[in-house]
């Protein structure tokens, strides 16, 4: 699969593990990362993602995922930032300000729930179901 081929498809998220696809999801949003770490949270280093946008939020989830290689058309700045301080290898066409919530008025709510958050901590805040706004 390559980013080109991935643009094509209607999936927000692949996932690979030695070249073999293990997951695919066509929901919005981090649901698909959140749904894959129930899936498969056993696996080891070297998934390879394909993500239809990647902000910080779902950054935290693809370290969490134990991602070896992230490949995502846009990506906000602190998305890029997080994946390289995991040095993470990511390959993106755009990388834009920051994510947008899904009426385009302003950033999106899990980016800004994010900051301050380790990936564990995200998770298992996610897990919860607490909304961004009860937990800073």
């Amino acid at each position: 699969m390559t980013l080109a081929e991935f643009i094509r498809t209607d999936f927000s998220l692949l996932a690979y593990l030695n070249n073999k696809l293990i997951f695919r999801s066509k929901k919005c949003g981090i649901e698909p990362l959140l749904d894959y770490l129930q899936e498969h949270s056993s696996l080891k280093s070297g998934v390879v993602f394909f993500d239809k946008i990647v902000g910080r939020c779902a950054a935290l989830l693809l370290i969490k995922a134990n991602a070896g290689m992230v490949y995502t058309p846009e990506i906000s700045k602190a998305g890029l930032s997080v994946l390289r301080k995991y040095q993470i290898p990511c390959f993106y066409l755009k990388k834009i300000p920051h994510v947008l919530n899904r009426s385009k008025t302003g950033t999106c709510p899990m980016e800004l729930f994010s900051y301050k958050k380790s990936p564990d901590q995200l998770y298992h805040l996610l897990l919860k179901g607490t909304p961004p706004h009860q937990a800073k």
